[in-house]
């Protein structure tokens, strides 16, 4: 009785070990699943934001030059509030017209420069993944 005992713990020891890296891989891509999962809202808003900053930089540099009457800036709400609030005083005079698309786009006489926050966030999304 004793030796059955023996090899039932030797057996159940051999099958734990055999199953711990199994184990450990699923619970692994879980965790990563997961951190993703999270991560992605709060990647695309430090992206919209970042790209939204340097957007108003290059904006203030270029109302130096240019009447803003002539600037427009269509987007959707939040994004274009972001913009005025990190422009400041610089963002009068400024046209905004909101839309339900996901970029800011700047057009002024023929130049029209869009945002791609989009596109960036859900590449680094597929790379987290």
């Amino acid at each position: 009785m004793a030796e059955l005992r023996r090899q039932h713990d030797a057996e159940l020891a051999r099958q734990i070990g055999e199953a711990i890296p199994a184990l450990t891989s699923q619970l692994s891509e879980a965790l990563v699943d997961q951190a993703v999962a999270a991560l992605a809202p709060v990647i695309r808003q430090e992206v919209a934001r970042q790209a939204v900053e340097d957007l108003a930089a290059a904006l203030k540099t270029e109302l130096k030059h240019e009447i803003a009457e002539k600037i427009e800036v269509v987007g959707p709400a939040e994004l274009i509030a972001l913009l005025r609030d990190t422009m400041g005083e610089a963002a009068e005079g400024l046209t905004f017209i909101e839309d339900e698309g996901e970029e800011l786009t700047l057009r002024t006489g023929d130049a029209v420069v869009t945002t791609q926050m989009a596109e960036f966030a859900t590449e680094v999304q597929r790379v987290l993944a």
